[in-house]
């Protein structure tokens, strides 16, 4: 009994270690694609913060003003985004601001788009999918300009 080999092990042979070496191979690929992963839901969260400040701005200001912009770019460098920005309503532009009256609706609209790298088995070429993101709300003024100010 001492002296018995178990058969597993006597009919062992290289190709054993190669399927492992695959299978290893393909584990360390798919954990290196999932470190990728929470990107987008991080770059989507630091979306919605902005659109959700651009529009907090606007409608106690009620006007796209120097101190919006200047949040505008805090914001881009404190998240290190470059994300296009559209900010649609009924807006008069008076004196170098775009104001808007009193429960006069307005959108803002973040569009971004994040890379997602998808690697091979081969580690040869990695699969870059473009992935846009999106974020819009909507904002109603609550500042009244009297007829003078706009």
């Amino acid at each position: 009994m001492g002296n018995a080999k178990l058969p597993f092990w006597q009919k062992q042979s290289g190709k054993l270690y190669i399927t492992d070496l695959f299978r290893i191979l393909v584990i360390m690929c798919l954990l290196f694609s999932f470190i990728y992963l929470p990107k987008p839901f991080v770059k989507y969260i630091q979306l919605s913060n902005l659109c959700e400040n651009i529009v907090h701005n606007i409608e106690v200001s009620g006007a796209v003003t120097v101190e919006t912009h200047r949040l505008i770019a805090d914001l881009k460098a404190v998240y290190k985004i470059e994300p296009q920005i559209i900010i649609e309503g009924n807006f008069i532009d008076f004196n170098g601001e775009r104001r808007i009256q009193y429960q006069e609706r307005f959108t803002v609209t973040v569009e971004d788009r994040v890379e997602l790298k998808i690697f091979r088995p081969s580690f040869s070429n990695t699969i870059t999918i473009g992935l846009p993101l999106r974020k819009s709300l909507a904002g109603v003024s609550h500042v009244y300009w009297r007829k003078n100010q706009i």
